[in-house]
């Protein structure tokens, strides 16, 4: 028996948690507030809620030792800290604050009296450079080029290579492209990549938890609003598994959630 007599007063380590679960994330539409499907936002290596408060307090000045005689809150801040970890497009569109789209390439060619030019019309390439073809097109094939103007001069192949796949061609120092305007008569074939754009865009969301722990009760969590703002980058060359990092204001979405303003947790 405690010497206190509190024989109810033990650890439970039952209720110690070691959290693991899953993410949703439903984007809101940046016009009119609206859901449009949770996305489950892979293995989430970090969900941080976490509160601040600022307050104002006055201290006494009667007496030395200026006791604190009053306190108030001015201002309370909620936040929402996860890390996201897999490369796919949605998700990368939340985590670097961009658009999803799809860019298609249908497949055909630039003929003889039809090139396209490289770099652009009237372009003098240079040697040790790559240049892109003015249309964009990729997947490029049956590769000529010519110099001055697509009936002139045709370029050894030996002066200049080919990344068919990106569409872009090398041109080589000193040979028959260097220092010319080039033109390129080819065959593309159809290419469709996904495509995100980057920090143009901003990211409001509903974000729902569901726990399913390692240790501990089963905590889930849903936030109504929350303004995602970055916190971090994208590491494309690195010696660790590419991490990105999120922060979020949760906001006070009482007129819609009276007693629940900024969300809720519970637990099994």
């Amino acid at each position: 028996m405690s010497i206190y007599g509190l024989t109810n007063a033990k650890p439970d380590g039952s209720k110690r948690l070691l959290g693991r679960g899953q993410v949703y994330i439903d984007r809101l539409d940046p016009t009119t507030g609206a859901r449009g499907g949770q996305l489950f936002s892979g293995d989430v290596k970090q969900f941080l809620l976490s509160g601040a408060e600022e307050t104002i307090k006055e201290y006494s000045s009667v007496t030395p030792d200026s006791p604190l005689v009053a306190s108030a809150s001015l201002q309370r801040e909620v936040t929402l800290e996860l890390t996201m970890t897999e490369v796919e497009q949605k998700k990368l569109a939340i985590a670097l604050f961009g658009t999803a789209a799809t860019l298609t390439q249908t497949s055909g060619s630039f003929g003889s009296g039809a090139g396209d030019a490289l770099g652009a019309a009237a372009f003098v390439c240079k040697g040790g450079y790559w240049y892109p073809l003015a249309s964009g097109k990729r997947n490029i094939s049956a590769v000529t080029i010519k110099h001055t103007t697509i009936s002139g001069t045709t370029v050894s192949a030996s002066d200049y290579e080919v990344d068919g796949v990106n569409g872009m061609i090398f041109v080589k120092a000193g040979g028959g492209g260097d220092n010319k305007v080039l033109f390129v008569e080819c065959t593309y074939g159809a290419d469709t990549r996904l495509d995100v754009s980057v920090f143009d865009a901003n990211v409001t969301a509903y974000v729902r938890f569901q726990g399913d722990p390692a240790q501990g009760p089963a905590c889930g969590a849903e936030f109504w609003k929350v303004v995602f703002s970055p916190e971090g980058g994208l590491d494309l060359i690195g010696t660790e598994f590419a991490k990105f990092p999120l922060k979020g204001s949760v906001l006070n979405d009482a007129p819609n959630h009276p007693t629940q303003p900024y969300g809720h947790i519970w637990h099994a």
